[in-house]
């Protein structure tokens, strides 16, 4: 099963897996999110009045805390200024053109049966190590949306018997399945999209650009459409209640990776030249942030 496609888009393009990485340049992944988003609109000539191009949802780990560097200051983005929505969860991104993104607040974790979980619009952080029952049910707790994102390997086996026994519990939380950029369509296994319609699921993909170096420039390249602009007032609840409407997966924009590229990028992974997903440094040690 494919995801639904639909270029150009007259709605929002929204990258539901967003990664911040200390190795990484900041304006660059912001400015590449705008390249890419534009691109993808019928709407976005200068002055067409939108209140934003599109949406970044982060999905941060332990070791990194971009958001809350931002909002309080920490870190600054050249060409770039970064005011709260008046939601705990949000950030408006203006370039210096005037374009501006939507920042959501969110996090990745991993369950105790070694699962990832996503923690989407949420400026609550989930534990690590909960099982995924629990996990699901915290984010669902305090307003965020549970995504169990694709993951290389992650859904294979005992980790993807577990997977499926809680996708057919008549128990869970509501929650949603992740696709994203890295995946090659000629990977075999288990498929998003395949395990949503079996069990009457929403597709939620984004970029997840890794920790290599240059991989910043993927943000924004890969991700889903929301029907309707980003209102100027509470814009993280607008997201929250247009993703919670979806009845079927949204129109996906952009492209995955290539079974080539697939295969250099998970080489550079193991190789341990871009460190491990979550550097130790500091999240004020983003290149490119004065």
């Amino acid at each position: 099963m494919s995801p639904p496609s639909l270029l150009p888009v007259p709605g929002t393009p929204v990258d539901g897996h967003v990664h911040f990485y200390s190795i990484h340049d900041l304006r660059t992944s912001l400015d590449a999110a705008v390249g890419s988003m534009k691109d993808v609109r019928i709407n976005a000539a200068k002055g067409s009045g939108l209140s934003a191009v599109g949406v970044l949802c982060l999905t941060e780990d332990a070791r990194h805390d971009a958001f809350s560097g931002l909002a309080e200051g920490r870190i600054q983005v050249p060409e770039w200024s970064i005011v709260s929505t008046g939601e705990a969860e949000a950030l408006w991104a203006t370039r210096s053109d005037g374009t501006r993104l939507l920042i959501l607040a969110g996090y990745q974790v991993v369950t105790a049966e070694g699962l990832e979980v996503l923690a989407l619009r949420t400026s609550v952080r989930p534990k690590d190590g909960a099982v995924l029952d629990s996990t699901t049910r915290s984010i669902a707790q305090h307003g965020g949306l549970a995504v169990l994102p694709w993951a290389f390997g992650k859904w294979w086996f005992g980790r993807g018997r577990v997977l499926i026994g809680h996708l057919a519990s008549p128990d869970r939380v509501d929650l949603y399945l992740g696709d994203n950029g890295g995946r090659p369509s000629l990977l075999p296994g288990a498929e998003p999209y395949a395990l949503a319609g079996k069990h009457g699921l929403v597709v939620l993909p984004g970029s997840d650009p890794l920790p290599i170096p240059g991989h910043e420039v993927r943000t924004g390249s890969y991700g889903f459409v929301l029907e309707g602009e980003v209102p100027e007032e509470r814009p993280a609840r607008w997201f929250g209640d247009a993703v919670a409407s979806l009845s079927v997966s949204p129109p996906t924009f952009g492209a995955r990776v290539s079974l080539g590229q697939f295969v250099r990028d998970q080489a550079a992974l193991r190789k341990g030249s871009a460190g491990p997903v979550g550097s130790s440094k500091g999240d004020s040690d983003l290149r490119g942030v004065s």
